[in-house]
């Protein structure tokens, strides 16, 4: 029962990629049927049935698990095909300035080079000042467009997010567009990563804290203040394995708890730093796959450690408040879905072992340019040009999310889906009372920083 609920589980999570069909399929009693029957057959009758019809040591037919794994991929090639149209939104941004966070590589870069493309000015913001320099120049080369701006900024540091936002108003008085972008993920590893110079959770700190601030102190200096203002969370699917730990949880016997952002974590001030935390339980699955990713690595592995999952949900949650306390200000986050970004180890061994390219002609992974920013140059581009939108019949609620195909979202549609598939309550978060109480603990934070 429980690999029946995990198969499901990422069946909606490759249907939501490909567009909402997936809530209407789950709230439909007969396709939600054939779903499960289609499932259990995959992972039992029909694999039996067909390893008995071979010549010599081949499989006549392949298995049914391998048959949806062709389908999910072929119709995710085919909206992305589909949609690529969408990936070059028309719009002249002469005159605005654009902040961008971890500018010199990846979803960063490339957003800097395709609102360079635009005329917009673009201050690169960036932990390395030598890297951002450096990206600066390769952005401008030869081009006739916007200005490139390499600025350092250290968003795991706080005193470094106040000195970037007292800096930039000299310079530039008004910013119209923030790509809260930076990221990294390390969660798992033997070795995480330390606190913040705060003393914060690293991942939490920097991707959702560091933003928080950042855009605070911004929006706080900004001539005109919050007014016609895009921010973009680049943000991640993998907010959905929040509910996910929620349903094995439960599924496994160990309780429901409250899944990657407890309250008492909120109440601490966010400064949890260690591995071994109620959060991260998945009691008989977690073991299982601990054991089997040290067989192959080596090394202790924590599979159940959801500190980058709870930091992208904390951006999706953020995206979701923003309007409510900015009037008058546009956000959004952004699911990139599967784009090659230096964010991960295995991103970057994909990019030197060679493993890339066959994915990519699959098109099960793509590259940052020119589809992989697609989300997230239409959320920027978003308040500057309604008119090419609706020609293309494109709409983005504000504090929505934008998926990969660059169509609006619902942040929470797979956990809804289940919820009534199910019959279970709670998995989808309650997003309005967590969101808010998300931002008051972040401000909370925030504002024991400027007494110290």
């Amino acid at each position: 029962v429980f690999s029946l609920a995990i198969y499901t589980f990422a069946l909606a999570f490759l249907g939501a990629r490909v567009g909402e069909w997936s809530l209407v399929v789950l709230r439909e009693p007969l396709p939600s049927l054939a779903i499960l029957v289609l499932i259990l057959l995959a992972n039992k009758a029909l694999p039996r049935l067909l390893n008995d019809l071979t010549f010599g040591s081949l499989t006549c037919v392949p298995s049914l698990r391998l048959q949806l794994l062709a389908v999910c991929a072929g119709v995710f090639y085919y909206w992305d095909v589909k949609t690529a149209l969408r990936s070059d939104p028309q719009v002249d941004l002469t005159g605005k300035v654009a902040v961008i966070t971890g500018a010199n590589s990846g979803i960063g870069f490339h957003t800097t080079v395709a609102l360079l493309a635009r005329n917009a000015t673009v201050v690169m913001a960036c932990r390395s000042e030598k890297r951002c320099s450096e990206a600066a120049t390769r952005a401008g080369t030869g081009q006739q467009w916007g200005r490139a701006v390499p600025m350092v900024l250290d968003l795991g540091d706080l005193a470094s997010v106040h000195m970037f936002s007292r800096q930039l108003p000299r310079d530039f008085p008004r910013v119209d567009i923030i790509v809260n972008n930076a990221g990294f993920n390390n969660a798992g590893s033997i070795q995480p990563e330390p606190p913040t110079k705060q003393g914060l959770e690293s991942h939490i700190g920097s991707m959702h804290v560091g933003h928080f601030v950042l855009t605070e102190l911004l929006l706080e200096h900004n001539l005109r203040g919050a007014e016609g203002v895009a921010v973009v969370n680049v943000a991640s699917g993998m907010h959905h394995m929040c509910s996910l730990s929620w349903f094995a949880q439960v599924w496994s016997g160990g309780g429901s708890g409250e899944a990657c952002l407890p309250k008492s974590f909120l109440e601490d001030g966010f400064a949890e730093t260690g591995l071994a935390s109620d959060f991260l339980a998945l009691p008989q699955l977690q073991a299982k796959l601990s054991e089997a990713v040290a067989a192959v690595f080596n090394q202790q592995q924590v599979v159940g450690d959801q500190r980058y999952n709870r930091a992208k949900l904390a951006n999706v949650l953020h995206a979701a408040e923003l309007p409510r306390r900015h009037p008058g200000l546009f956000a959004a986050s952004v699911d990139l879905g599967f784009v090659v970004t230096n964010v991960t180890s295995l991103m970057r061994w994909m990019q030197v072992s060679g493993a890339l390219p066959p994915l990519q002609s699959l098109g099960i992974v793509r590259l940052a340019a020119p589809h992989g920013i697609r989300p997230v140059l239409l959320a920027a581009c978003w308040p500057f040009a309604q008119p090419w939108f609706k020609s293309h019949a494109l709409s983005f609620p504000n504090g929505g999310l934008v998926d990969p195909k660059g169509d609006a979202s619902e942040p929470f549609v797979i956990e809804q889906g289940l919820e009534e598939l199910f019959g279970v309550s709670h998995l989808a978060p309650n997003r309005t009372a967590l969101a808010a109480a998300l931002f008051d603990a972040t401000a909370a934070v925030m504002a024991s920083f400027k007494g110290e």
